[in-house]
């Protein structure tokens, strides 16, 4: 057994602790899919079940919520160029989903109000889906105490079309693909993302794939507007079966993917318009927000500057062949 593994099995077996039995076959794909994933590594896994752990053995809320904020107020500029940063963003989802008997959602609630602030849990699809999460708890703590076993909750997830490919097929042409659209100095970044979004049980590539139909539109000469009109259609028109399939959770990448990787044809602007519909405009008065959009645009600046440069040597170089 490698020592991936090995991790995987301790953080599953170490879940079951704190977890309702009915989401166990969920929490292995979360488990594996986070260990897996070559930005993250388990550190979110590995941080959530500490929180659990302190959690259950009698810390507040408050207390536990004030240490983890120090952990992730505090990291280093060496620890946020290893990813830390991008792998502790997944600890409230991870409780949201998971710290069902020691106040997860109430975890995921308070956090998201310290980042984002109050207006964060006024927006209708969170309290939906709070609501939606709450009443699951209820569910399966009744079933707990009653001892009856909930038919099909964790039941794996459908199949989209596009995965008919096999998964190593479906990498390499979601890589080719994005190459039209991107930097060449993101694409290394890029392959990274894909493998593990395609790797992902709950997403299987459904976020690439919706990602480059978007940077595709815009090529084409689509307006952002437009874009992004039908893609909040397409997000806001999931059945039930579709959210039980998880297509919410992997078209939730979406909005991050066009931030990192749509640099040449308005992707921070998709992000920003993206994110208002979602949060509201005070989503973008928060400082870390700001920040990363300032840093990210500074970012395409220099890439779109050495590309034309590329662009115009190349040009200079053709000139000068049939010069001589």
């Amino acid at each position: 057994m490698s020592e991936q593994e090995m991790i995987i099995e301790k953080y599953i077996k170490e879940g079951s602790k704190y977890i309702y039995p009915e989401k166990m076959e969920k929490w292995k794909e979360w488990v594996t899919t986070r260990v897996e994933d070559p930005l993250d590594k388990g550190l979110s896994i590995k941080t959530s079940l500490e929180i659990m752990e302190k959690l259950a053995n009698g810390t507040s809320l408050d207390d536990t919520l004030s240490e983890y904020h120090n952990l992730v107020e505090n990291l280093s500029e060496k620890e946020k160029f290893d990813q830390k940063d991008y792998a502790l963003s997944f600890v409230g989802n991870i409780m949201f989903n998971f710290g069902d008997v020691h106040n997860g959602v109430e975890f995921y609630k308070k956090d998201a109000i310290h980042s984002w602030g109050p207006q964060f849990l006024d927006n209708e699809k969170v309290q939906q889906n709070i609501e939606r999460q709450d009443e699951m708890n209820k569910i399966m703590a009744a079933s707990q105490k009653e001892k009856v076993t909930i038919e099909n909750q964790d039941a794996k997830t459908a199949k989209d079309d596009f995965s008919t490919l096999s998964r190593e097929d479906l990498i390499e042409n979601f890589i080719k693909e994005g190459s039209k659209y991107i930097y060449p100095e993101k694409m290394e970044k890029w392959k990274e993302w894909v493998t593990t979004r395609v790797e992902d049980p709950l997403d299987k590539g459904l976020s690439i794939k919706t990602s480059l139909e978007i940077m595709e539109k815009l090529a084409n000469g689509t307006s952002l507007d437009d874009t992004l009109s039908e893609y909040h259609n397409l997000v806001e028109n999931l059945s039930e079966k579709e959210k039980f399939d998880q297509k919410d959770y992997a078209l939730s990448f979406v909005g991050n993917i066009m931030f990192n990787f749509g640099d040449v044809h308005n992707g921070v602007e998709f992000y920003k318009k993206d994110a208002i519909h979602s949060w509201g405009p005070q989503f973008l008065d928060n400082e870390k927000v700001q920040q990363d959009i300032e840093r990210q645009d500074e970012m395409n600046k220099i890439m779109a500057a050495a590309h034309e440069q590329d662009v115009s040597t190349a040009e200079k170089d053709v000139s000068y062949g049939r010069g001589k």
